[in-house]
């Protein structure tokens, strides 16, 4: 069986999929088809160039390699916003099988459906092909489902899946009794919501709890959110070290033990959860963030809190404290749900199973995790919360 995987450029969330691919397959049947030149301010940044591994094709150095690629593949997974061409490609050839990979298609509100734009570039890339059997999506949110359901193309043809980050094999955490610490990670921009854990500090220290917090990234809020720390005495609690290599950030997030994940819909799927669930980190998350629903069970390896409400993150977020051995628990179920199932290895072999059924005409029976069946998930699935 030939594959072909298909988007932008090679990137840090892509590759340990796609070497497991290498493994299953070998490099003569799995190919990575790069539309365009890795991100220049990436390598200015100091990212390394993976367009260049031996396994890439770079379309916009050998056009004509690509399309043959892509259109005598037996399974191809493109991006249709991005790589609309390649999804043409192969329903133009009508040979194998092709995977759409998607986030949620309506990250601004449910309402966007009816913005005539949107419709247009959804039937371009999806309704239109909602008919034929060898069109596929791999869902990276959990709301994709539900999203495609609202513009007619059938859930039964939508399959759970992500990114899928290196699980450490051994994060080394330490424990220590006091005080308990707490992790955020993202860029400090609006729809990260970077206010939501000094806001949560702030009632903590009134509230006499003992803590530490450590805020990791950089963005254009930066200096707002230091003066809200200096305004509100949180110094003593709360640390910004600024974007840090990625090897540190999994350094903090094992010896953490909690990550708090405060996004609002606009995270498409949010790979941070994964790297803080692989290193044992408890997670506190927004129930509309794409990966949620599918990696933390609420009370057993996480928790989950209605998106937007703050008394629910408050309330989470002592029920931890209070309790750090539970806590802790619930961080080492968090890797266990990592290194048993949302791996990069777990997800090739569910893949190429998937696709050995979906060709021979089979349904195929994989229970959970990646390319189970991804049934719809609505902005209300979530019917707790921590109070």
């Amino acid at each position: 069986m030939k594959v072909v995987f298909t988007s932008n450029y090679l990137n840090v969330h892509q590759r340990p999929f796609c070497d497991e691919m290498l493994t299953c397959l070998g490099k003569d049947d799995f190919r990575f088809v790069a539309a365009t030149p890795f991100n220049a301010q990436r390598l200015r940044s100091g990212y390394e160039d993976m367009n260049q591994e031996p396994f890439v094709i770079r379309a916009y150095e050998d056009e004509a390699l690509a399309k043959e690629a892509v259109a005598d593949a037996d399974v191809v997974v493109g991006i249709p916003y991005s790589n609309p061409d390649f999804i043409r490609l192969r329903m133009g050839s009508s040979k194998g099988l092709t995977f759409a990979y998607s986030e949620r298609l309506l990250k601004r509100g449910l309402w966007f459906r009816f913005f005539p734009p949107k419709r247009a570039k959804v039937h371009s890339a999806f309704t239109r092909y909602r008919k034929r059997q060898d069109i596929h999506v791999l869902c990276a949110s959990a709301f994709t489902s539900y999203d495609l359901s609202l513009f007619g193309f059938p859930p039964e043809r939508c399959w759970k899946w992500g990114y899928f980050p290196l699980v450490p094999e051994d994060p080394g955490r330490v424990e220590c009794d006091a005080p308990a610490s707490i992790v955020w990670a993202a860029r400090l921009i609006q729809w990260k919501r970077p206010y939501g854990p000094l806001q949560l500090a702030k009632h903590l220290v009134r509230d006499g709890r003992d803590f530490h917090l450590t805020m990791i990234g950089e963005g254009e809020m930066h200096g707002e959110l230091e003066s809200y720390i200096q305004e509100n005495g949180l110094s003593g609690h709360v640390t910004m070290i600024g974007a840090v290599p990625n090897r540190e950030v999994h350094r903090i997030m094992s010896q953490s033990d909690v990550f708090l994940f405060t996004s609002n819909r606009v995270e498409g799927w949010g790979a941070v959860l994964s790297e803080a669930m692989g290193n044992g980190c408890a997670p506190i998350a927004s129930s509309l963030i794409g990966s949620v629903p599918y990696l933390v069970q609420d009370g057993y390896n996480g928790r989950v809190y209605p998106d937007g409400d703050e008394e629910a993150l408050y309330n989470c977020v002592v029920d931890m404290l209070d309790d750090l051995d539970a806590t802790r628990r619930m961080g080492e179920r968090a890797r266990e749900t990592m290194t048993s199932l949302w791996n990069p290895s777990q997800a090739a072999r569910s893949f190429i199973e998937l696709s050995e059924c979906l060709l021979a005409g089979e349904r195929p029976a994989i229970p959970e995790g990646p390319c189970s069946p991804a049934g719809v998930v609505t902005d209300t699935w979530y019917g707790g919360g921590c109070g």
